[in-house]
């Protein structure tokens, strides 16, 4: 509890409708939810994609580098990580 999710989503309607399912939950879990980047207090990332448009998963791509950099735990949920497990 208490801990901080950067959460972001791309892609497709049914993505950002996931992505809100599990902002949802992870708030009932005591968890806070953000779409700031740059917060000092994230303790994970979770990015959640799309592979339906080439930008969205090119911008995926970007930003899970991106959150890597930042020496977190990065999650990645959606339909890129199961038609690409690398």
């Amino acid at each position: 509890a208490g801990r901080t999710v950067y959460l972001r989503s791309y892609g497709c309607g049914h993505n950002a409708s996931d992505g809100e399912v599990m902002a949802g939950l992870l708030a009932e879990q005591g968890y806070n939810v953000t779409d700031e980047f740059d917060r000092d207090d994230i303790d994970a990332f979770l990015v959640n994609s799309c592979t339906v448009k080439n930008p969205s998963e090119s911008s995926f791509r970007a930003l899970v580098k991106k959150c890597q950099d930042k020496g977190r735990p990065v999650i990645v949920t959606g339909c890129v990580p199961q038609a690409d497990h690398k």
